[in-house]
């Protein structure tokens, strides 16, 4: 992570350096010297936490595998995920089964007959990387829709 934001921070400030000319010079100032690692030192210090708190954060992911069925179509292992940003305590996983719980609700509500839960699954991890682990392991699965569980819907 330190390398990320250091390797930024150069291209930044190398990118600043390179856009304006220095005094009266047509051509802008050249790199290197003290001077340049300086700069670089003291805004790599000066970073809000924010950005590597940012980093650490983690998701988790609910997901149920289902099997839906109306009049007109059959629709089988088709994946509906909610994804919430993950505080540590297991109320999060509860929130993000419950806007799946209301989806489902929903899609019998308005689309279809019958609704049969495959299985569900619940990780902590993005989304994106429980598709791909299921997905691998069920080549006809079928993404529905990625739900935001951190947005409020009463």
């Amino acid at each position: 992570m330190q390398l990320i934001r250091f390797t930024l921070v150069i291209l930044l400030i190398s990118s600043c350096r390179f856009s304006q000319a220095a005094g009266h010079a047509a051509n802008p100032m050249k790199l290197g010297g003290k001077e340049f690692i300086k700069k670089v030192k003291r805004t790599s210090d000066n970073l809000p936490v924010e950005i590597t708190q940012a980093a650490t954060v983690s998701k988790i992911c609910s997901c149920q595998i289902l099997d839906m069925k109306s009049t007109n179509y059959d629709h089988r292992h088709v994946a509906v995920f909610a994804e919430k940003t993950f505080h540590g305590d297991s109320q999060d996983y509860q929130v993000a089964h419950s806007a799946l719980e209301k989806e489902k609700k929903q899609l019998k509500k308005l689309f279809y007959d019958k609704l049969e839960v495959v299985s569900a699954h619940a990780e902590q991890t993005d989304c994106k990387t429980l598709y791909i682990k299921l997905k691998y392991a069920d080549q006809n699965l079928v993404i529905y829709e990625v739900l935001n569980a951190d947005i409020v819907i009463r």
